[in-house]
């Protein structure tokens, strides 16, 4: 078992995926700063000029006018969303920073792209077949895989969460570290719930033995495009006389997406549940099939 594992973790530092995978997950992180960044600074230039405006007409009604910056911009202070508003007032945290960064998906979306590019690459390359002969159990093939996607997930999230740490106080003036403690607990939930979306992507791959296909689905899952086939099935069931019923409450990737540095409790340990039952079912289903089917 352990040679098993060894075998995918040094097949997994010599993948050329694995750092690619980890530049983007840099370039994200950096990105989504930036784009912090710059909404901030265009609130806060939209209220500078609103209220320059206001003091220079000295009449409070004109403060909601639209008004235009050197750049040719033209922001109105009415069409400022409060919630905005009170974003670009409150003080960044790296902390925040970071949590949203994980719970937004970039994260979770790249770590499906991988799963299936890394759990596939062996049965494809028809490498497995020599390896497949060598082990008690075909089993240990899954596991294998299941710790190497387990440690890349944990080392994405590393250098994620260093890249806001960087890229934060840097970009955004007056950043704060925040609550480490709480992050580091939200971490590890997320860590779980990508993990899990990780191994039943994995699954995924391994059963169709298509890359395309199940690239395909993971990007669908990770960017909601199968909300509409959600929607659908909701409106079935309540046409069925079922009440109060969501599918979405279920959904791996949507229980991702809702946990952030406000969870509460009992979402955390909804999505926990959710998430791993996923993952069992995924994993369950792969090894009926590997054991089964010629490699």
């Amino acid at each position: 078992m352990f040679n098993a594992i060894r075998m995918d973790l040094y097949r997994l530092i010599h993948t050329k995926s694995t750092y690619v995978i980890l530049v983007i997950a840099i370039l994200l992180a950096l990105a989504t700063t930036g784009v912090t960044a710059l909404f901030m600074n265009m609130i806060e230039e939209a209220k500078n000029e609103a209220t320059e405006y206001s003091q220079e007409t000295e009449s409070a009604s004109y403060a909601s006018e639209e008004t235009a910056d050197d750049t040719g911009l033209t922001f109105t202070v009415n069409d400022l969303d409060e919630e905005d508003i009170e974003a670009a007032d409150s003080e960044v945290k790296i902390t925040n920073m970071i949590v949203s960064d994980i719970s937004g998906i970039d994260v979770g979306l790249l770590l499906a792209i991988f799963a299936v590019m890394f759990s596939t690459a062996d049965i494809n390359s028809g490498y497995i077949k020599s390896v497949g002969g060598q082990v008690k159990s075909r089993g240990l093939l899954i596991t294998s895989k299941m710790a190497a996607l387990a440690v890349f997930t944990l080392v994405t999230f590393i250098v994620d969460a260093i890249a806001q740490c960087i890229a934060t106080p840097l970009l955004i003036h007056g950043a704060i570290v925040g609550d480490v403690a709480e992050m580091f607990k939200i971490l590890g939930v997320q860590y779980i719930m990508n993990v899990s979306l990780a191994f039943f992507i994995m699954s995924i791959a391994i059963i169709i033995k298509n890359n395309v296909i199940s690239m395909i689905i993971s990007v669908c899952m990770c960017t909601g495009i199968f909300g509409l086939i959600f929607n659908g099935i909701n409106l079935l069931i309540s046409k069925a006389g079922v009440e109060n019923f969501d599918i979405n409450n279920y959904i791996i990737i949507n229980k991702i997406t809702s946990i952030d540095m406000n969870a509460t409790g009992k979402d955390i340990g909804s999505a926990i549940v959710v998430s791993v039952l996923w993952a069992v079912v995924g994993l369950v289903a792969v090894y009926n099939v590997f054991k089964r089917r010629d490699i």
